[in-house]
């Protein structure tokens, strides 16, 4: 079981991936860290977590 993965792509590309396999683009959501957690989770900490968002969601939709 995968707890944990770090995958060191930029936003860019995933943008160019998404576009690239004819899906649109209709959102880009990055959470904050969210205030007063204090649990590591695997190399995010409060202190990485308040300069740079760990996760990235894609809102996309296949055009028809």
């Amino acid at each position: 079981m995968t707890v944990y993965v770090e995958h060191h792509r930029t936003v860019g590309d995933w943008v160019r991936a998404v576009v690239g396999a004819g899906l649109v683009l209709e959102d880009l959501v990055e959470p904050e860290w969210t205030p007063g957690r204090t649990q590591e989770w695997g190399q995010w900490s409060p202190e990485r977590g308040v300069l740079v968002p760990g996760t990235l969601i894609l809102c996309t939709r296949c055009p028809r």
